[in-house]
Parts: structure tokens; sequence; C-alpha cells
């Protein structure tokens, strides 16, 4: 392009008035802009996470003393690996039979601890729930088809009160990892089996 045009940044030449043409006038300033993206809040607060509770000193975590101190932690909220626990505890048993054990000895936690018990058990490949004796004082869940339990328990982990203290029950290092970083508590099947033995 002709340099000597005088082009202005918006393509046309300047011309003075009166139709003689000679060097280009400077263009007007343009009046700033102000491109704000909103009123300037300030960092976003950090979301609230919940943390874990832990165990006393002396307490060894992944046994029944450790599980009996969790159980007993105010408003703790306790989510269990159906399956995984029954499996272990009752393998003799068809899935019905192990529900119903495992069902018997929650029922035993809220009783002698008052925390609430939510239990997690996959449905079966059509999505239907099994039949469960009620009325009971544990949450019965059941994984819609082609969901499996494992992840029902770390969704309904992350959807609780980030204030509530959590105690997942599992023995699958995926759940119990997954828990973790969600700020809950961990322990094994076996060691609240041995729990309810007590």
């Amino acid at each position: 392009r002709d340099a000597g045009a005088g082009a202005t940044s918006g393509g046309a030449a300047t011309v003075p008035e009166g139709g003689r043409s000679g060097p280009a006038a400077a263009p007007a300033a343009a009046p700033a802009v102000s491109r704000s993206a909103g009123p300037d809040r300030g960092p976003r607060p950090a979301r609230p996470r919940r943390s874990p509770v832990g165990v006393r000193r002396g307490v060894m975590a992944d046994t029944a003393a450790a599980v009996d101190q969790l159980l007993r932690v105010p408003r703790m909220v306790a989510v269990v690996d159906g399956y995984n626990v029954s499996m272990e505890g009752w393998p003799a048993l068809d899935h019905g039979g192990q529900r119903e054990q495992l069902l018997r000895l929650l029922s035993g936690v809220v009783a002698r601890t008052g925390a609430e018990v939510h239990v997690v058990f996959d449905g079966d490949a059509e999505g239907r729930r099994p039949s469960v004796f009620a009325p009971m004082p544990v949450r019965v869940h059941f994984s819609a088809a082609g969901v499996e339990a494992d992840e029902v328990v770390l969704d309904l982990v992350a959807r609780l009160p980030v204030d509530r203290p959590v105690l997942v029950v599992s023995s699958d290092r995926e759940v119990r990892d997954g828990a973790a970083r969600r700020g809950a508590d961990t322990t094994s099947s076996a060691s609240l089996l041995d729990w309810g033995r007590r």
C-alpha cells in the first residue's frame, strides 16, 4: 500500500476542508474505551472441603477399635460398600442372604453408636432394586443398570454436607482412595466385621 496516502486507522484518506489535498491531518484521538469484565469481586473464596477425623494416638487404623471410635464421632455418617463387606463376611450365602446379614449388623451400628448409616449394593443387570426387609434404620441404596456401587459410594460422599464427618467402609483400594480424596475417613470391611463380633 502507498505510504503517502495518509490513511488513518480506519483506512480512509484525510482531506482538509475546501477540497485541496495536503498532508494527512492527524486523526483525533479516539476516546478510551473501558472493557471491563464486570465488577472486580476479588479472588473467589476456596470451596469448603471436608476434613478426615482420624483416630486417636495409640489406636491402629483398620481395627475394630478404630471403627468404634470413628462411629461414635458426633454426626458421623457411615457409607458402606455393601457387597464388598458382605462377601467377606458371609461368602457361603447368596446375595439375598448376605444383604440380610449385613443389614442386621448395620442396624446394630445405628443402635450402638447413633451414627447415620448408608449401604450401597450393586443393582441387577436391568437396574431393578432387590427387595430388602423394612423398616430399617439403615438407608439402603442400589446402583442403576450399568453403574457400579463404587461410583454410587463416592458420589454419595461428595454430596453429603462437608460439615458432616464421613467414614467409608470398603476394602476396595479405588473406593478408599477416592473417599480419602473427598475428605472421608476409611476403614476395611474386615475391621467393621470384627467390630460387629465384639
